[in-house]
């Protein structure tokens, strides 16, 4: 009886061994929850930076066409004699222009952040993988092997 009970309790330790994370597996699952948090919050830059695009294009189309009317004014108040009329239609669209061009810069910089972030999570990806395959080793070595 006593042998049977120093078989099993000697079988529960080669068990719960064998499940218990080495140091290599433990800081292979820190790495790995990390990459994951990188990725979240480059998939967060990323969603932000769309949003301020598609919102960058929307304000881009407003201005354009309040541009493109100025100059229609501009156009019928020279048909019309009225220089005075053409004059502050012709400041207004400059006024717009200026504005257009201030969205295509925000728009191109928001552009890049998000390529940048897209970069960042395509790297954080490659490290995971790395993290997972060294992960694997670790947990494919012997459990006497503390190498």
């Amino acid at each position: 009886m006593y042998k049977t009970v120093i078989a099993l309790a000697v079988a529960a330790t080669g068990i719960t061994s064998a499940f218990a994370q080495t140091p290599d597996v433990a800081k292979d699952n820190a790495q790995i929850r990390h990459e994951h948090r990188e990725i979240n919050r480059d998939n967060r830059t990323i969603n932000h930076d769309k949003n301020q695009i598609h919102h960058d294009q929307s304000k881009l189309k407003e201005e354009r066409s309040e541009r493109n009317a100025a100059a229609r004014q501009e156009k019928a108040d020279l048909k019309a004699g009225n220089v005075e009329g053409a004059q502050q239609a012709e400041a207004k669209r400059d006024q717009e222009n200026h504005e257009i061009n201030g969205l295509k810069r925000n728009e191109l910089h928001a552009h890049q952040q998000a390529n940048a972030a897209r970069r960042d999570r395509a790297h954080e990806h490659h490290e995971l993988n790395n993290v997972r395959k060294d992960k694997k080793e670790d947990l494919q070595k012997p459990a006497g092997d503390a190498s």
